[in-house]
């Protein structure tokens, strides 16, 4: 069974296209703020298996069933891949109000615009580049847009050689 890796909240749409092949350390984006996030950051999920859309989300699951369908993908994060992770938001799990977050979102100081790398090596499966904004700033499409996660992308783990 293939896992999956989702980055989401990206500055801008994606470096890579659908279909090419990423390895570990490659940038693929820059860290933001799109869709639902509230400030910059990288939401990391692992799944267990192709999600049944892209924008999955997994809302009134039991904290058993997010465990079943997601790996922690903490160990991800290695010499600052993907990431700069000098603070962590919601975590693995934690409960946020609503959900079990599926995933660990990575911050730092001043983190907008630096740049992110690909946990694994892998294809890229998915790719979605959201303008939510005009040039004058204003907002034109509302923050649960593709359920919030913004600019954002999907690498299926090259399992034979994943990189980590």
């Amino acid at each position: 069974m293939s896992r999956f890796v989702h980055l989401a909240h990206l500055k801008d749409p994606p470096f890579v296209k659908v279909g090419s092949y990423v390895k570990r350390g490659q940038q693929i984006g820059n860290i933001g703020k799109t869709g639902a996030a509230q400030g910059s950051h990288l939401h990391i999920e692992l799944t267990k298996g192709k999600p049944p859309i892209w924008t999955f989300y997994p809302t009134g699951l039991s904290i058993r069933r997010v465990k079943e369908l997601y790996e922690d993908p903490a160990f991800l994060f290695k010499d600052g891949i993907p990431c700069d992770f000098t603070f962590k938001g919601y975590g693995w799990l934690q409960w946020t109000g609503s959900v079990f977050h599926p995933a660990v979102d990575a911050n730092s100081p001043n983190d907008f615009g630096k740049p992110v790398f690909s946990p694994v090596n892998g294809r890229v499966q998915f790719s979605e580049g959201v303008s939510a904004w005009n040039k004058w700033g204003r907002k034109v499409l509302p923050s649960f847009y593709n359920k919030g996660f913004g600019n954002h992308l999907w690498i299926e783990v090259d399992e034979v050689d994943p990189g980590i």
